[in-house]
């Protein structure tokens, strides 16, 4: 009986919020359903044979490899759920929305960068000039204010003035969008794009410390012209289908979970409680079951959990997801979970160059354990942490006999990977791959950079989130000869996780 007022207490506190976001809206409450798009048109001086791009999705946005005909051209039908944005990693990520029914053309040319986007009918191809607009203004400022604010998230009781970049932000992209409109005509999505800016950047404030910031940031966006059906009085919105809502929606969501774990006593980190917490709190079935599953997938893909233990929470959850749009997705996690590489697995071997042409093989290595990292050229925390590996060879040298740093770009552009490579000051092995989707990789499913994996002298897997080499020195640092103290932890750890799997 103890926990019941707590429980109350934070049911009411996301029932407010859940009700604010628009999460009880009619269309929430409807049965989701997938549906697709059309892509075509084609890349000039392509300087690879596929177009890469990624869809959102309400659970995890999906990637796609588009493979090029001899002259560039393609033609693709994708999956969409609902109104979503698309990722067209050209040069860069360029953002444009689609929806069931859509075509959308696309005309790349990858040497002068230039790219143009069109529809079947003037009015969206209007709007995909807007899109165009949008990316080539605001681009550059969303990635500042993203960096500004993300060093700021563990910063409490922050002033007022803090909110003039994200308000400051919207305020300009929601202008730019009603001055193209009431120049050149109205566009379909037009409400959409203005929430698109509006949530993006309480989506960043979902991060603070300081909650109230969010209540804040509010005040002032509704003050903007016709704010009135700004965020959540449209009849058609739905937050599941509009990938800055559900982004706002989401971190919002993780807080008041955070705090329930912490008022019941668990750890904020242990992904069963923190789910445990959510399907006794959320009380909008379609939300629930949304978070449950996003959360679950999101854990699994991107924290450091062992996919031993993501299994046995998985089949725990099992009988909280009924809906059937949910129940289809948490059954296609399940079976990625099932095909995912566990410790005490044997490491799959792979054969590729070095930055001299010599093959190496993953099973030459055995004998030693095998520090492995994936990564890509243009990830900026994967070249920080190439910094840190020096500092982390030098503390374990009497250990160096006993293991080798292997490295593993997964980038699209092997002159890229070479000028990365003779950049580093380490004793390592460098290798290059042009896709993580690559057959002689692809078993590894590496979706998050850098991915730190460690590998024992018999070839099989210790560790598939294994720390990076900036974690282990700002642990131990100062600790000399810990990387070999820490693998034999890790070892003991595994053979407790498989004896307890028997």
């Amino acid at each position: 009986m103890k926990i019941q007022k707590p429980r109350r207490f934070l049911q009411k506190a996301l029932l407010l919020f859940l009700v604010c976001c628009g999460a009880f809206s009619e269309v929430c409450g409807t049965v989701l359903r997938e549906d697709s798009f059309l892509l075509q048109g084609r890349v000039r001086n392509a300087a690879t044979g596929m177009l890469e791009l990624a869809v959102c999705h309400p659970i995890a946005n999906q990637l796609f490899s588009i493979p090029l005909r001899a002259d560039g051209s393609f033609c693709r039908k994708l999956p969409v759920v609902g109104t979503q944005d698309v990722y067209l990693y050209l040069f860069d990520a360029v953002t444009c929305l689609t929806f069931p029914g859509d075509t959308l053309f696309l005309d790349w040319d990858a040497q002068t960068r230039d790219f143009h986007l069109s529809g079947t009918n003037a009015t969206r191809s209007r709007e995909l000039e807007l899109e165009k607009l949008l990316y080539e203004r605001f681009r550059r400022p969303y990635m500042e204010v993203q960096a500004y604010y993300g060093s700021l998230q563990y910063r409490p009781d922050l002033p007022d003035s803090t909110l003039n970049r994200a308000a400051d932000y919207a305020k300009s992209y929601v202008a730019t969008v009603d001055s193209f409109v009431a120049a050149r005509g109205e566009v379909p999505h037009r409400t959409y794009l203005r929430q698109r800016a509006a949530f993006d950047m309480l989506a960043v404030m979902s991060r603070m410390a300081d909650r109230q910031l969010i209540h804040r940031l509010l005040e002032r966006l509704l003050e903007l012209p016709d704010a009135e059906p700004f965020f959540f009085n449209t009849p058609d919105f739905n937050p599941l289908q509009s990938p800055s809502a559900a982004s706002f929606m989401y971190g919002n969501i993780r807080k008041y979970l955070d705090e329930a774990t912490s008022i019941f006593g668990w750890q904020a980190g242990e992904l069963e409680q923190h789910l445990r917490a959510a399907a006794g709190v959320i009380p909008n079935d379609t939300v629930r079951e949304w978070y449950l599953v996003s959360h679950f997938y999101t854990q699994m893909s991107f924290a450091r959990l062992s996919p031993l233990e993501t299994r046995r929470v998985y089949r725990r959850l099992n009988g909280q997801i009924r809906l059937p749009f949910f129940r289809a997705e948490y059954e296609k996690i399940g079976r990625e979970l099932a095909a995912q590489l566990a410790p005490g697995e044997e490491a799959p071997d792979f054969v590729l160059k070095d930055p001299d042409g010599r093959e190496v093989s993953l099973h030459s290595l055995r004998g030693k354990y095998v520090y492995l990292d994936f990564w890509y050229t243009s990830c900026a925390p994967c070249i920080r942490e190439f910094g840190h590996l020096p500092r982390l060879q030098a503390d374990n040298a009497a250990f160096a006999d006993s293991i080798v740093y292997l490295s593993v770009c997964m980038g699209r552009s092997e002159e890229a990977w070479r000028a990365r490579c003779a950049e580093f000051e380490h004793a390592g092995v460098q290798l290059y791959v042009p896709s993580n989707l690559d057959p002689r990789v692809a078993a590894y499913g590496i979706k998050a950079y850098p991915s730190y994996w460690l590998i024992g002298p018999d070839g099989r897997i210790v560790s598939v989130n294994f720390p990076r080499p900036s974690q282990l020195i700002g642990h131990f640092g100062g600790e000399p000869g810990y990387l070999g103290r820490y693998i034999r932890l890790e070892e003991q750890n595994l053979a407790g996780q498989l004896a307890g799997e028997e």
